[in-house]
């Protein structure tokens, strides 16, 4: 509540209106037929049309996707005839389906599909008996075989209206859907909501039901967390912009994510490397199409080998860097990669430096034109040519000295690689508080834009606000909300990428402690939508902000009242009666063969109050279901999960000489219990917000203490059941939904809990497969099911994949079942330099 209040606060700068992207996508192939998106637009009752009727709606196709064939929109009349628009994937083609014929065809450009929104339109001429038809400037028309009527229904998407059911529909998003009746305008739907599933007809009130949204608006407001990981030593980040791929570079391994598609994967190397400096960056470089490493202040570079998973070179360093947040950017018109500005020693830098790809010599740059102030904290783009790169703002001093002077800064100025020169284009209207800028920014030249990420340096529960500025003037918008964002000077890092294929901008967050970096990766579909609240620029208008500094006083306010209650609470639960988390007794694994699961439902995705999830991404959420996870630093993050596993896992939990020596093993006893003490207090609000529950010593062990049914925590329930020689169908309902969010702690790495992370996934893989032999085979949506959450701990698990590919072709998806042996194959050869043991002709003809 504090943090919002102090965001309110925060958001004062922006000038012009922004027009928000809006619509419905449809979720389809990809999903189980029960989860796929319907609109019925005549959920109040049929449509009353005569005469000449015209239906037209806005339509683009969403990137990436397997399958596109199916069906956009269905007209059904009265007398039970219908009127189909129909993608055929083969022929890259619309049919537009009169009763029992295609009426006509018409092709379109699958660019211009999936690049943006395309105008379909289709009037049925009672009077001349036709059919006319268009998207864009592409028009036909054939004979109306349907008799017209009074009445219809009209659907997009998939409906179950009687008779006339559809599952088949294409990965499309759509809009503005108009309903015109001899040329009157009777019903509009612009599918412009952000939440529910009702859509507002703006011309007659009329409520059109949708089945499973997924609104457009707010995926273009908020920024979704898409992926986080936690490795050792100081990490640093790169982007390959052609593939829209995510480097993580740790010393024992790289991360990867990629954008199209979120398939996140670990690599580990063949050959770790000793350290990497804390300060070190990584670029990805499309003219080698490599992954760069490289430590500027003993001018190093590392180059990545994809082939034997290692890097060409192992950094020698002594002293701590000089460079911290340097800017970066690479130039193919001289194939250097070039280094500006930094900070270290108390000393403030300005100097450019570039390395030479072909030579694989440093220099540094002699520069003209515009003075260019020591900084750091500045944020550096370029153009698409590589030729002019952009700078803005940042932290420093005119002489370069800390001591003198240092201040803020909003330039935005120009670097001409070829000429070697500064140029200042402008200054940004200085905030009313003042903020710094993420490493890298978004440069759009031919639209003459560009985009950044700003957070005030005044707070460690900080937060990262998209802004949008212009090349030619100061003027610049908040956009999106804001992205939480652990700053604590040089220990914290930021970047700003854009995904032009997937049409997404991309975030990633850095934070460095205890020689542990927490990585975590944040997307916005593109264009981003303005904030919510109305913005003017800083100083402009002070009206609004009024009202938006009484609103931060009132919620500081209610802050103070629930810190009142919760102090209360506090107070009586410590007079009340107080037991260890319960943890079944230790059995041994399952030997007997579960029995079938039936009737099982695609898992839920809420989540639970008062709860920790350490299943898929590590999550807790207190007693309101709020997200809390973001307040907890690395270090009380791996103490909590420390506590939590092993409280869970032997009932006892961990006795403290040990947690002391995986946490401070280079630290006096004296001094570990110190920490230990610190970091107790600073985890027990954060503990009282989720519910009854406390860390206690009880006989030299440190456990998760709680009153009974206070916290929820879903390793303790997969405990209690995977280890039951039997369970019952709702016990197995659950079970699997736990399974289903994915892997043990997939984004923590530490290594102490290897250990538990195997058995974690050895009793989950035994009791996932030990269903599949029982299982009825005509169950496919279930085996499906199973199979997915057996690839959440096993990737290339053979078993898994041949149920699965049996159950598609049960349900008659072929080709799918084909796609999904082909990637299995694809990595099992990677992995095993080996095929499967069978071929997908074997498992499709048994």
């Amino acid at each position: 509540m504090l943090k919002l209040a102090f965001a309110l606060l925060f958001i004062v700068g922006g000038l012009h209106a922004f027009a928000q992207p809006y619509g419905l996508q449809f979720s389809s192939h990809e999903v189980i037929p029960e989860k796929r998106t319907s609109i019925d637009l005549t959920a109040d009752g049929p449509l009353h049309l005569a005469g000449e009727t015209e239906i037209s709606f806005d339509l683009m196709f969403q990137p990436h996707k397997a399958i596109y064939f199916g069906y956009v929109m269905r007209l059904i009349t009265a007398n039970n005839q219908h009127i189909d628009i129909v993608y055929n994937q083969r022929s890259a083609s619309f049919n537009f389906v009169n009763g029992e014929q295609i009426s006509g065809t018409l092709a379109i450009d699958t660019a211009l599909l999936l690049n943006g929104w395309n105008r379909f339109t289709l009037r049925l001429d009672a009077a001349q008996k036709k059919l006319f038809y268009s998207i864009n400037n592409s028009s036909g028309n054939g004979p109306l075989t349907v008799k017209p009527e009074s009445d219809y229904r009209l659907y997009f998407g998939c409906n179950n209206y009687e008779g006339f059911q559809t599952t088949d529909i294409p990965p499309a998003c759509i809009k503005d859907i108009y309903i015109k009746n001899d040329g009157k305008l009777q019903h509009a739907f612009p599918l412009s909501e952000s939440d529910g599933v009702t859509a507002l007809d703006k011309c007659d009130h009329w409520q059109a039901a949708v089945k499973n949204p997924v609104w457009i608006k707010p995926r273009h407001q908020k920024w979704e967390n898409v992926y986080s990981v936690n490795t050792k030593a100081t990490a640093s980040i790169a982007f390959d912009k052609k593939r829209e791929v995510v480097y993580i570079v740790a010393a024992d391994s790289l991360y990867t994510l990629n954008l199209t598609n979120m398939a996140a994967q670990a690599i580990g190397l063949n050959t770790k490397r000793d350290s990497i400096p804390p300060g070190n960056q990584s670029i990805f470089i499309p003219f080698t199409n490599s992954l760069y490493n490289f430590y500027i202040d003993s001018k190093q570079v590392s180059r990545y080998d994809s082939g034997g998973r290692r890097w060409n070179n192992n950094f020698n360093f002594k002293d701590l860097t000089v460079y911290w947040q340097a800017n970066k950017f690479f130039s193919p018109w001289d194939t250097c990669l070039y280094i500006m500005g930094g900070y270290g020693q108390l000393q403030y830098k300005n100097q450019v430096q570039r390395y030479h790809l072909n030579s694989q010599q440093w220099e540094p740059v002699k520069t003209t034109g515009d003075f260019f102030m020591p900084r750091y904290m500045a944020s550096a783009g370029t153009n698409d040519a590589g030729d002019t790169a952009y700078l803005l703002g940042g932290y420093g001093s005119t002489s370069g000295d800390q001591t003198i002077n240092p201040r803020f800064t909003y330039d935005f100025t120009l670097f001409d690689v070829r000429k070697k020169s500064f140029h200042t284009l402008f200054q940004l209207k200085e905030p009313t508080r003042q903020f710094c800028f993420a490493n890298q920014m978004v440069v759009d030249a031919p639209t003459n834009t560009w985009y950044a990420l700003v957070f005030p340096t005044d707070r460690f529960n900080a937060a990262l606000q998209l802004i949008q500025g212009s090349l030619t003037s100061p003027a610049y918008d908040l956009l999106g909300d804001s992205i939480p964002y652990s700053y604590y000077d040089i220990a914290s890092y930021a970047d700003l990428y854009y995904c032009k294929t997937s049409k997404k901008l991309v975030a990633v967050t850095l934070y460095t402690a205890n020689n542990r970096s927490e990585i975590k990766v944040y997307a916005i579909d593109f264009p981003p939508g303005a904030v919510t609240t109305p913005a003017t620029e800083p100083g402009v208008s002070s009206g609004w902000k009024t009202y938006v500094i009484i609103a931060a006083f009132l919620l500081l306010g209610v802050t103070a009242v629930l810190v009142i209650r919760r102090k209360n609470a506090s107070r009586q639960k410590r007079q009340a009666p107080v037991i260890p988390v319960p943890v079944p007794a230790v059995v041994n694994p399952v030997t007997q063969q579960a029995e079938v699961i039936v009737e099982m439902p695609e898992s839920e995705q809420t989540v639970k109050a008062s709860s920790i999830y350490l299943f898929g991404n590590f999550e807790v959420y207190d007693a309101n279901t709020h997200d809390v996870t973001t307040q907890l630093t690395p270090l009380l993050k791996e103490l909590l999960i420390l506590i939590v596993t092993h409280t869970i896992r032997t009932g006892k939990g961990i006795p403290q000489e040990k947690l002391f020596e995986i946490l401070w093993r280079d630290k006096q006893q004296k001094d570990a219990k110190n920490n230990y003490s610190v970091n107790i207090a600073k985890l027990k609000p954060i503990l009282e917000s989720i519910g009854s529950c406390h860390i206690e010593k009880v006989n030299g062990k440190i456990q998760l203490a709680a009153e009974e049914n206070a916290i929820y925590i879903d390793y303790g329930t997969f405990n209690s059941i995977v280890r039951k020689p039997s369970c019952t169908p709702a016990e197995k309902q659950t079970l699997l939904k736990i399974l289903e969010r994915g892997s043990f702690l997939n984004e923590v790495n530490y290594s102490w809990l290897d250990d538990i992370k195997s058995e974690v996934s050895g009793l989950a893989i035994d009791w996932l497969l030990t269903n599949f032999n029982t299982h009825n085979v005509t169950d496919s949506s279930s085996i499906i099911r199973i199979a997915n959450a057996v690839f959440q701990f096993d990737q290339l698990n053979e078993t898994a994949l041949e149920y699965k590919c049996k159950a598609l072709i049960a349900q008659g998806r072929y080709g799918l079942a084909l796609e999904t042996f082909q990637k299995f194959e694809k990595e099992y050869e990677h992995s095993y330099g080996e095929k499967p043991g069978k071929s997908f002709n074997e498992i499709a003809n048994q």
